[in-house]
């Protein structure tokens, strides 16, 4: 082989190398699109909000979710710094939450994952979002500083609602309960008072509630009572009776 046969085979060598070189590369950038665009699908599939913060505080990026939960568009979020929210955030007993107890805020500063917290973020239009937040922080591989942090929240504003509703029923019904003009009582099984209403004035609540219901029977009705209650404990059974009550003095 001449000299001249060598220098091309050395330039035809190389000229494959760099196409080798050059497919990897262009393989990796594939493979790392694939891996990007499978988080991107994975992160909007998830059923709770997510949000990137930075360590500054920044939120980088966000979850359609998040921003339904949120209350705004993509590019009014990622204008925003956690600390924005300051005035739109609230405890669960309603007052103020300070950006200070956000668990991204912790993440950040502590290092640590924080547990879940229940905060609710009043939108421009007045409605609240309730939802249980948690946060991670990311740290530098090879430094471990913390670079920011990963929230997660999952919308709980249906359940409250639903607690509030309930509590205030029970509240209405407890109401009318105690305003009824007769006398009404909850027992157990083995005929203890567990709840009434009213008592009379020649006793107390304190020693009504515990008692057996019988010591407020008179003998003559003892006996059909117990045969009734029986038979409601046994089978469920809505049953009617009239039934005269024993007081002091």
């Amino acid at each position: 082989m001449t000299e001249e046969q060598k220098h091309v085979r050395r330039l035809e060598e190389q000229i494959e190398d760099l196409i080798a070189r050059l497919k990897t590369s262009s393989d990796h950038a594939a493979a790392l699109r694939r891996a990007e665009e499978l988080n991107r699908r994975i992160v909007e599939a998830m059923p709770g909000g997510i949000v990137h913060v930075s360590a500054e505080g920044a939120i980088l990026d966000a979850n359609s979710e998040a921003l339904r939960i949120l209350g705004l568009s993509f590019d009014t979020l990622t204008r925003r710094y956690t600390s924005d929210f300051e005035t739109e955030t609230l405890r669960e007993d309603g007052t103020p939450c300070p950006v200070e107890e956000y668990p991204v805020s912790q993440a950040i500063i502590t290092g640590e994952p924080q547990p879940p917290t229940t905060i609710g973020v009043r939108h421009s239009g007045g409605a609240i979002s309730w939802a249980v937040f948690r946060a991670i922080p990311i740290k530098d591989p090879e430094s471990g500083a913390v670079t920011g942090a990963i929230v997660t929240f999952l919308d709980v504003t249906r359940e409250r609602e639903t607690i509030a509703r309930l509590r205030q029923s029970e509240d209405h019904l407890a109401s009318l309960i105690e305003n009824f003009p007769h006398y009404f009582a909850t027992i157990d099984s083995e005929y203890r008072i567990l709840y009434v209403n009213r008592v009379d004035p020649s006793t107390t609540l304190e020693e009504v509630i515990g008692s057996s219901f019988f010591d407020y029977t008179t003998p003559d009705y003892s006996a059909a009572a117990r045969e009734v209650l029986e038979d409601v404990f046994a089978r469920g059974s809505v049953r009617t009776l009239e039934h005269m009550i024993m007081v002091k003095g």
